[in-house]
């Protein structure tokens, strides 16, 4: 408003000199030092409105004197100064607090009355725009200044009124918004604790029954035992989708961009799906465009996701002996799009229900006999994925014949390779180089999962000390050394960044490798655990070849 008041005087007054009004050309550069010492004071504060409130009305009122001087000495007084002193009035009545707007509309009429009654009285002689006299009769007097007054008082009365409904507004959006935002906070702490709860008791359900697979066990007994291993990832992965939604829902997955090859993918999908296929006599075929680049840069993890989602789907709806198709190819280099396709003959879906295939939660077949089961948020939350990696998700299908889901993503070339393999082949415990005399502390509450870890840790001859909450691991480590310690986040008495704190505080030497292991699983989670200084982050349930990697990894840092 002050910059804008600035300009306009600035423009006026420039105008004023081609009149031979020197009063008009005085009082010009009046205003013009009045709006620039304005502009100043409002951007230094040299009248702060805490301390004088009614000075917030000043500028206002004397553009209301401005505006008459202007409208004046251009001969358009009569026929222009009304719309001006409504403009400001409403100008005056949106900004204004109540005391001082009602002040301002007073001494516009003040104003407007003087300045009738010195032309009525001829004080200010005055001519139109045509260069006729007006003389003002005292009827018209009285007409000019009660209608000026009347327009003045209701044009404040409505401005207010909806400047006060306004606020009003919004202040209801902003509780609304206070309101929806601690309903996100409680669902995330919410959906934290049940992610805690379940994964907990899964990782020792999933735990010991890969364990148990490594024993003796007759052919019944096999067969068992994998449909407990397969039921309990069935119901892993619906966990996951239901947090991973949920994790989307309020924006808090983030695209990590890592090197990665492409054509990796082939072996972790084919041994991922290898009992599936043989059980339904399927061939999986993939195709890769000679133009990928050997290694770029993009989020291999929410990559996978989506194709192992896309590939389980069209492994669930093909039919027995079918085929399904893997494709990759480059459609544009800059920036480097790569598009993945993936072709089942299998079922098909009708045309009107493609629309339906991407909405959370939905069901295509909801009969009480349907033959697939499933959350409905798999395809829901691949669209996301794909677009939050610049992406575009599309499907086109034919029913009873074939069905082809497509998606690009945006990625950036690199011309080296990483020293690093992204996927790797799963590997046998032997496999891994990790030393026999690692001092290994497992912190866990939870007496299955701390039987778990130490099965896992033995089975590859390392000996394990235990401790069932973060007070008493940091006691043992006040007495003892240790080269790794897991450390489990939620636990009585201590939680583990509690723990982990104390330790850091304790400063010991060696200072031991502090790994979480737990079935807190969010990405803040693994951001808090890295801020405060742990090694690595294991979720649960515990992933065999991920422990043994990080073992490995700390193994090739200890020098002694």
């Amino acid at each position: 408003m002050n910059v804008t008041r600035l300009v306009v005087i600035t423009i006026s007054t420039i105008f004023s000199f081609l009149f031979d009004y020197e009063v008009f050309q005085e009082a010009s550069l009046i205003f013009f030092g009045f709006a620039l010492f304005w502009l100043l004071s409002d951007e230094f504060q040299w009248i702060p409105e805490s301390k004088y409130p009614y000075s917030v009305f000043i500028p206002t009122f004397l553009d209301l004197i401005i505006i008459s001087v202007f409208m004046y000495f251009t001969g358009t007084y009569y026929s222009m100064a009304i719309a001006g002193f409504l403009y400001t009035t409403a100008v005056c009545s949106l900004n204004l607090k109540v005391p001082q707007g009602l002040f301002s509309v007073i001494l516009s009429i003040l104003f407007y009355s003087g300045l009738s009654l010195l032309v009525h009285l001829k004080v200010l002689p005055f001519v139109n725009v045509f260069g006729e006299d007006i003389h003002l009769k005292r009827e018209g007097l009285f007409i000019n200044i009660a209608l000026f007054s009347v327009c003045t008082i209701a044009l404040h009365l409505i401005v207010k009124n909806l400047s006060v409904e306004n606020k009003k507004l919004l202040v209801q959006k902003e509780a609304e918004k206070e309101k929806a935002d601690f309903a996100n906070q409680v669902k995330s702490l919410f959906l934290a604790n049940m992610s805690h709860e379940i994964r907990t008791p899964m990782n020792g359900i999933l735990g010991m029954a890969s364990l148990l697979k490594d024993s003796s066990l007759n052919v019944e007994q096999h067969e068992y035992l994998d449909s407990i291993l397969s039921s309990g990832n069935s119901l892993l992965r619906i966990i996951n989708d239901i947090l991973d939604f949920s994790k989307i829902e309020s924006g808090k997955i983030e695209i990590e961009y890592i090197p990665f090859q492409i054509r990796s993918f082939r072996t972790e999908l084919t041994s991922l799906f290898l009992s599936e296929i043989q059980e339904k006599h399927l061939t999986l075929e993939f195709f890769f465009d000679a133009n990928i680049p050997e290694e770029v840069l993009l989020d291999s993890t929410r990559l996978r996701q989506v194709l192992i989602n896309l590939v389980g789907n069209s492994i669930k709806f093909s039919k027995t002996a079918g085929k399904i198709s893997v494709s990759v190819s480059v459609i544009e280099n800059f920036p480097l799009k790569i598009l993945f396709s993936v072709k089942d003959n299998g079922i098909g879906i009708s045309q009107d229900k493609i629309t339906k295939l991407f909405s959370p939660f939905e069901q295509l077949d909801r009969s009480k006999t349907r033959k697939f089961g499933g959350t409905g948020l798999g395809l829901a939350i691949s669209k996301r994925l794909v677009e939050l990696m610049k992406g575009e998700f599309k499907v086109k299908s034919i029913e009873n014949e074939e069905t082809v889901f497509s998606f690009f993503i945006e990625a950036e070339p690199i011309q080296f390779r990483s020293v690093s393999q992204n996927i790797q082949n799963p590997r046998h415990p032997g496999d891994f180089q990790i030393r026999s005399d690692l001092k290994i502390l497992v912190v866990d509450d939870n007496p299955i999962n701390q039987k778990l870890a130490s099965k896992l840790l033995e089975k590859i001859n390392l000996s394990v000390e235990q401790a069932y909450d973060g007070l008493e691991a940091v006691e043992k480590v006040k007495r003892d050394t240790y080269d790794l310690i897991f450390m489990d986040m939620q636990m009585p008495v201590m939680d583990g960044i509690t723990a982990t704190n104390e330790i850091q505080k304790l400063n010991p030497n060696p200072f031991p490798r502090i790994v979480a292991m737990t079935a807190n699983a969010f990405q803040e989670d693994i951001e808090l655990c890295k801020g405060i200084g742990m090694f690595d982050f294991l979720p649960k349930p515990i992933d065999r070849d991920k422990l043994y990697a990080i073992l490995e990894n700390i193994s090739k840092s200890i020098e002694r």
